[in-house]
């Protein structure tokens, strides 16, 4: 490579150059000389033109030591180059002139920075040129690389110009004329006697998208970028900021054959199974539409399959994947009362009623075999629960049995309504059509329920002979929730007198109906502490229950009456929030878990009637209730008088006992 230092004068640098011209075989590949604070370096792979040269070849350009690339145009008075940025976002009109061997830069300065590392590169494009004429039947892309192995360190260039490189390699290979300088090279042809050919499988469903995706036995995948029944075009997923490869798969019918270009990267290890276990975790995800994702994701991962599937996938990623197809898959919720609802999504025979009542809406849903028993029932339980649903609708209103068979008892949701507001007229309209679902009359004589005022007064209206007790799972949360709203959770837990006082209120209901009246005057009379917080809290209470007309002492008192319990309350529904994994859903999910509930407890109940299943209750829970039937009878007996039977009961009831 010849080269004129910056030192050497002009006249002496156009001396050697016309002695280089007049050499038949010169080939010269490197010229510079100083020009305008920067140094000219121009490359080529042909003889330097004259400018009396009828026949020009064609020049890559040259650089400056500043990183501005020119291409030229010919005159017969020289040569004008011309910036090479020139596109839609950036036009460069800077240009130099040339005239013989003397090179002048044109009064437009450039309007872009300069490229770093423009000289390596050109340097690497003349080379990778010349070898691919040199080599014309080798792949590019093995000459392009094995270029850049020689010219370039291990680090010193990017994924990005080695990708340039490559696809420079494969555009100056398509352009050069297929017959010239092929016919004076003598080519042996190499054939394996058993060549191991390339296999093509199509994954379905392997795409983030739910698309199939295309896998070679050398590791590198494509996804199908256009295609009929019987052909398609595959091409390569590595397309990204970094390394964008070009290469591509045509398939017609059941025959693959690979396009012209070649890959810019390496294969990836274990590419199949990787492919074939989203292939899995995408219909699993669709399936599933109401699952958690990460549960769907760790269901997958923990099968016999995953043991194939390469170390490389991340959770994060593929929880975003299951959630895709989740979202793809599960119809949208309603975000009015005013929607129709999707039959599809809905298990068929599940929605039993839809009632419109004043511009509220409330769905009514159950099998009949739920219906049937329910209106065999001599005892229903009336549960209102608001954390699970969200808008446009409030609450959720169940209806529960006990079912008994011998000494095995169970109980279990009969029905299920959602309801959009909580009015009288809300629930009137709703237990009419509970009423109607029925395949005959009702047989219920007691009803326990939350203290809702609503649904008491269409209870007392719409089944004015059944007897109506107020749950004591409910009072004990309604006067908790009264002492944290008075701010006296803390003296409770560091005073033993306010926890004394607290939990004598709690234990109301455990005495006789003729007997509360009396003790809450008295205890509540007889304590020290007569702070405001305590007057509210006392006061609530006789206004609440005492006081009222329409729930009197007889309607919540449960003295020698059975005691539901947490489990019995709250079994279900912690089925339910478990299987979903939150406590408020969408509308369809919280449909489709109902359905899943309603049917294990058909089974449950079929099990209750073989006697095969017992009434599963905590250790805790079976000894408070012995407990507290120990006392009742001992007070029966007349062994302990009214005060002494409210301090045994408040000793082991409380807030624990509620969950709170």
């Amino acid at each position: 490579m010849e080269s004129f230092g910056e030192r050497t004068s002009l006249s002496t640098c156009l001396t050697r150059c016309r002695q280089m011209m007049r050499v038949d075989h010169c080939h010269l590949t490197l010229w510079m000389m100083p020009l305008v604070e920067e140094t000219l370096y121009w490359l080529t792979a042909e003889d330097i033109p004259t400018p009396e040269a009828k026949n020009l070849p064609k020049f890559p350009g040259f650089h400056t030591t500043l990183g501005n690339y020119h291409t030229f145009l010919w005159t017969f008075s020289g040569i004008t180059w011309r910036c090479t940025i020139r596109n839609v976002k950036t036009y460069c009109k800077a240009t130099v002139r040339q005239k013989g061997y003397m090179f002048f830069p044109g009064s437009v300065e450039h309007c872009h920075l300069a490229e770093q590392g423009a000289l390596p590169m050109a340097k690497a494009f003349s080379r990778i040129n010349k070898e691919i004429k040199a080599r014309p039947l080798e792949s590019p892309a093995l000459v392009a690389k094995e270029v850049i192995s020689t010219e370039f360190n291990q680090d010193s260039l990017d994924h990005i110009s080695k990708a340039k490189l490559i696809r420079r390699a494969h555009y100056h290979r398509r352009s050069l004329n297929p017959n010239k300088g092929i016919s004076s090279v003598n080519v042996k042809v190499l054939v394996d006697e058993e060549p191991a050919p390339w296999t093509f499988e199509v994954v379905e469903d392997a795409t983030k998208r739910g698309k199939p995706r295309l896998l070679d036995s050398r590791g590198y995948s494509y996804t199908q970028a256009k295609g009929t029944a019987n052909a398609a075009v595959w091409r390569c997923t590595i397309r990204n900021d970094k390394v964008y490869c070009r290469a591509t798969v045509r398939q017609s019918s059941l025959v693959f054959m690979c396009g012209n270009v070649e890959h810019c990267h390496p294969p990836e290890v274990g590419a199949l199974s990787k492919a074939k276990f989203l292939s899995r975790l995408n219909r699993e995800a669709r399936a599933h539409p109401h699952e958690s994702a990460a549960s769907v994701v760790k269901k997958v991962l923990a099968s016999d399959f995953a043991s194939e599937c390469p170390g490389s996938l991340k959770l994060p990623n593929l929880i975003r994947s299951v959630n895709y197809q989740r979202r793809a898959a599960r119809p949208k919720d309603p975000a009015s009362l005013d929607f129709e609802t999707n039959d599809s999504a809905i298990p068929e025979g599940f929605l039993k009623a839809d009632i419109f009542i004043a511009g509220k809406r409330h769905l009514i849903f159950g099998t009949p075999g739920m219906l049937s028993l329910l209106s065999q029932a001599r005892m229903w339980y009336c549960d209102l629960r608001f954390s699970l649903v969200s808008s446009p609708f409030q609450q959720l209103f169940s209806l529960h049995v006990f079912v008994k068979s011998g000494s095995t008892s169970k109980q279990v949701p009969m029905l299920f309504v959602l309801m959009s507001d909580r009015t009288k007229e809300d629930y009137v309209a709703v237990l009419l059509k509970i009423l109607e679902l029925m395949p005959a009359v009702p047989n219920v004589h007691t009803i326990t329920m939350d203290f809702e005022m609503g649904l008491w007064t269409a209870m007392i209206d719409i089944l004015p002979t059944a007897r109506l007790y107020g749950s004591h799972y409910s009072w004990n949360q309604l006067v908790w929730h009264k002492i944290s709203d008075l701010d006296l959770v803390a003296s409770y837990h560091n005073s033993d007198s306010t926890q004394k006082f607290c939990r004598q209120l709690m234990a109301l209901p455990f005495l006789p109906v003729t007997e509360i009246p009396g003790m809450f005057v008295e205890f509540t009379e007889s304590t020290e502490d007569s702070s405001q917080c305590y007057k509210d809290l006392v006061n609530f209470v006789r206004l609440m229950w005492l006081d009222s007309s329409l729930w009197p002492p007889s309607r919540w008192s449960v003295f020698k009456r059975p005691i539901r319990t947490k489990n019995d309350v709250d079994g279900w529904l912690k089925r339910v929030t478990h299987k979903s994994q939150k406590k408020t859903m969408g509308f369809y999910q919280l449909i489709t878990l109902l359905f899943k509930e309603s049917i294990f407890d058909e089974n449950q109940i079929s099990l209750v009637n073989d006697e095969e299943l017992m009434k599963y209750q905590k250790a805790k829970f079976s000894r408070v209730q012995a407990k507290i039937f120990e006392t009742w009878e001992c007070f029966s007996k007349n062994e302990l008088s009214p005060l002494d039977l409210l301090n045994h009961v408040a000793v082991f009831n409380g807030p624990d006992l509620s969950g709170e």
